[in-house]
C-alpha cells in the first residue's frame, strides 16, 4: 500500500473523531453563553494541533511498517505480546464506539432538521433550573 492511499485509510478514525470533537465543543459554548466564546479559536488551534500529531504518528508508522499490521504488530513487536494484545482489544472498543458515536451524531442531526428547536426553548434547555422557595 503506498502512503499516499494508506495515510486516508488509517486517519479516518482520526478525522471523525476530530469533527465530532468539535461540534461537541460548540454544543457546550452555545450553552454557556457568549461570555465564552472567545475561547472557541483556541480550542479550534487545539483540535488542528492534535490532528496534526495523530498525523505525524501515522506517517511515521505506515513508513516504519510498509506492509500494515497497525497499532497492534506495532505494539507486540516493540513491546511485548501482552501490549499487542491490549492493544488491539482498545482497538476493538474504540472502533465500536466510534460507530455508536457516529449513529448518534446522524440520529441527532437528523431529528434537528426534522424538527428544529426554538431559541426559547433551547435557552430552557440549557438553563440549569433554580429551587423555588418554599412558603414555609
Amino acid at each position: 500500500m503506498s502512503k499516499k492511499v494508506a495515510l486516508p485509510v488509517f486517519s479516518s478514525d482520526a478525522l471523525s473523531s476530530v469533527s465530532y470533537a468539535t461540534e461537541e465543543v460548540l454544543i457546550v459554548l452555545g450553552a454557556a453563553g457568549v461570555a465564552f466564546f472567545w475561547t472557541t479559536p483556541w480550542i479550534a488551534l487545539g483540535v488542528v494541533v492534535l490532528f496534526a500529531v495523530i498525523s505525524a504518528s501515522y506517517m511515521q508508522t505506515v513508513k516504519e511498517y510498509p506492509n500494515g499490521g497497525g497499532d497492534y504488530v506495532v505494539a507486540h513487536e516493540n513491546v511485548s505480546k501482552q501490549a499487542g494484545i491490549f492493544t488491539g482489544a482498545a482497538l476493538l472498543v474504540d472502533y465500536v464506539l466510534t460507530v455508536a458515536v457516529s449513529m448518534s451524531a446522524g440520529v441527532m442531526t437528523s431529528v434537528m432538521i426534522a424538527r428544529p428547536v426554538s431559541a426559547r426553548a433551547w435557552a430552557r434547555i440549557s438553563r440549569p433550573r433554580r429551587p423555588r422557595p418554599r412558603n414555609s
